[in-house]
């Protein structure tokens, strides 16, 4: 088994970037095709195919498994972020088939979270996606999985422990809150 941790900084952007709004489904899926394409040309996206292509194992991976990656829009306010994981979900899928890392028989995508609406179904199904419901995506998961969550809201870690581990783990912790700082003292 072999360990490697890769890590940047994502960057930040101008808050406005994220004020895009959607009205209908097709909106969203024209959006979110969009948003994958800007990614795909940019430097974030050339250290993940640099990462991904040093990747060596003796498993043979055939899935690529999104977990808590967010809703696509919230109310009708576009979740760019959210967007991105998803895009990274095909951005993996790609980078590890032309590796020779994930077997091309069929590859499989999938993404669980309870936070989709119907219409992020919609737009994931359209992009390729097989969209799961809870606790499916656990239960898919093994030793041949890429597991990506991003900053989940539940105990990932701990049921992926519990449950099996993927052959290729993809993680990002929540930020910690602050420290509070100790009381003072009275000399």
């Amino acid at each position: 088994m072999s360990i490697r941790s890769v890590t940047w900084r994502m960057g930040s952007r101008p808050e406005d970037v994220n004020d895009l709004h959607v009205s209908s489904t097709e909106e969203l899926r024209e959006v979110f095709y969009e948003i994958e394409r800007e990614w795909k040309m940019s430097e974030y996206y050339k250290q993940l195919e640099t990462a991904l292509t040093a990747i060596t194992t003796s498993l043979v991976l055939d899935k690529v498994i999104g977990l808590a990656l967010g809703s696509l829009v919230w109310e009708t306010r576009v979740e760019r972020d959210c967007i991105i994981q998803h895009a990274l979900i095909s951005a993996i899928e790609s980078i590890l088939l032309r590796c020779g890392v994930l077997s091309s028989s069929p590859p499989c995508r999938y993404v669980q979270d309870p936070a989709y609406t119907q219409q992020d179904k919609h737009v994931l199904c359209s992009a390729g996606f097989t969209v799961l419901e809870d606790p499916e995506a656990f239960l898919t998961m093994d030793n041949s999985s890429v597991l990506v969550s991003i900053a989940p809201n539940i105990p990932v870690m701990q049921i992926v422990a519990d449950i099996c581990r993927p052959g290729v783990l993809l993680w990002m912790r929540k930020p910690e809150s602050p420290r509070p700082l100790p009381p003072a003292t009275s000399w």
